[in-house]
């Protein structure tokens, strides 16, 4: 094999490293002529296998032959995957592979489209036996099938230090399938520190791990993201205050959304909470709160800070008035709830104050400017007491934002993201 100078491999790549595409093609990243600084591009790889209509897309074999290669050089730099595989076949072949050929210490992140039962990922594809040693967990079902062991899975991951589970709320109208597992008294989850769901139905969820035997809670960041059909309130988060409670001692960031979702149905079991009480969260430092009702906005902020003897680093405010019910909206009643809550009041308690007006995108474009107009003459002068001071910012947000770690996030992952093109290495390698 040819031995290139240093200087020119060197060359090669910052010529090529502007395009990722163009440098992962390369044959330098499948030869041990690649730096390890370029290793960063196979750390978490996405592979995808999908049918979509007469538009399938499979990434699975090109990454399946090169990691069996015996000159595949990036094997011990894999940390992580994102598997967004239909057949089951395919996806335990692909965990198999991952399984014999690396030791995955960062995320694992699955997806799948599971219709007609649920996927079994403890039972059958192995995945604490295979992957004990990966620190965050990201579980996404796209359709309206729950794993049916995904909860054995979760207490079965020692050294899980971050679990988010994100249910497609537009379609998913049941409840997480949670159960009780009949075994000795041991700990587990003792390293989980950050926790992020979005469901319809949190409160299950959270009830579980509050009475799982062995569970001590330990969550310094608490994200939530509640969908809901009604008006008021803040959705089903009934266990929400006494897990709460249980991290008082350590949570230091916590998020609670509502997601405003017509085409919900609620259970007669299902009660959704109209006011909320926070309680005492002695550590907490960063707090973030978003929903169309202002009344229970306005209420859960006030009754916050009035009983936080400690100051919070950051609060955040997302206002939501624009739902596809625009009677609900009243510029006059909003200005007036929040001014009389927030203005001018709590300097001593809250450092950064962000108060964002969302405006979701709609793709009517009349519709989404009217909506900005009204965004912008709702935060004209909303707050003066606040505004004087540099510690305010108010601001308009078109579109959905995208937070690491967030269900926009795992699509971007899935559907977005530039993933290394496995078959061009492949067919490089071929020539050589």
């Amino acid at each position: 094999m040819a031995i290139l100078s240093q200087e020119l491999i060197d060359y090669i790549l910052d010529f090529l490293h502007t395009s990722v595409p163009s440098l992962t093609s390369s044959s330098l990243v499948c030869r041990s002529w690649l730096p390890t600084t370029r290793y960063h591009l196979f750390r978490t790889p996405v592979l995808y296998q999908l049918s979509l209509g007469r538009s399938p897309k499979d990434n699975t074999g090109p990454f399946l032959e090169l990691l069996d290669s015996p000159i595949c050089t990036f094997r011990h730099t894999i940390q992580g995957c994102v598997l967004n595989i239909q057949r089951v076949a395919l996806l335990r072949r692909c965990i198999d592979a991952l399984a014999t050929h690396t030791t995955l210490t960062g995320t694992l992140l699955i997806a799948h489209w599971q219709t007609s039962r649920g996927l079994e990922l403890t039972n059958d594809l192995q995945i604490p036996q295979k992957f004990s040693s990966i620190r965050s967990f990201v579980y996404s079902p796209l359709s309206d099938v729950w794993s049916s062991d995904l909860s054995q899975l979760i207490v079965s991951l020692p050294h899980l230090e971050s679990l988010s589970i994100f249910a497609n709320i537009r379609d998913v109208h049941g409840t997480l399938p949670v159960l009780l597992i009949e075994r000795e008294r041991q700990k587990v989850l003792v390293n989980l520190r950050k926790l992020r769901l979005r469901m319809f139905n949190p409160s299950a969820f959270l009830e579980w791990m509050l009475n799982y035997p062995g569970y001590t809670p330990r969550i310094d960041t608490l994200d939530i993201v509640v969908g809901s059909k009604s008006h008021t309130g803040w959705g089903l988060i009934g266990a929400l205050r006494p897990f709460l409670v249980a991290n008082s001692d350590t949570l230091r960031n916590l998020s609670l959304k509502l997601q405003y979702n017509f085409g919900l149905q609620h259970d007669l079991d299902h009660r959704s909470v109209e006011s909320f009480d926070i309680g005492s969260l002695p550590n907490l430092r960063s707090l973030t709160l978003q929903t169309h009702d202002i009344d229970a906005l306005c209420q859960t902020t006030t009754c916050f800070l009035q009983s936080h003897p400690y100051g919070l680093e950051v609060l955040t405010l997302n206002l939501v008035p624009f739902i596809p019910l625009e009677g609900f909206y009243d510029e006059d009643y909003y200005r007036s709830k929040l001014r009389d809550s927030l203005d001018g009041r709590f300097f001593d308690k809250v450092t950064t104050f962000h108060l964002h007006v969302l405006c979701p995108v709609s793709g009517h474009i009349q519709r989404d400017e009217e909506a900005v107009v009204k965004a912008q003459q709702l935060l004209a002068g909303l707050l003066p007491g606040w505004e004087n001071t540099d510690r305010f910012e108010g601001r308009i947000i078109e579109g959905d934002r995208v937070q690491v770690g967030s269900l926009e996030w795992v699509n971007k992952t899935i559907w977005g993201m530039r993933t290394v093109p496995f078959s061009r290495v492949l067919k490089r390698i071929g020539t050589l």
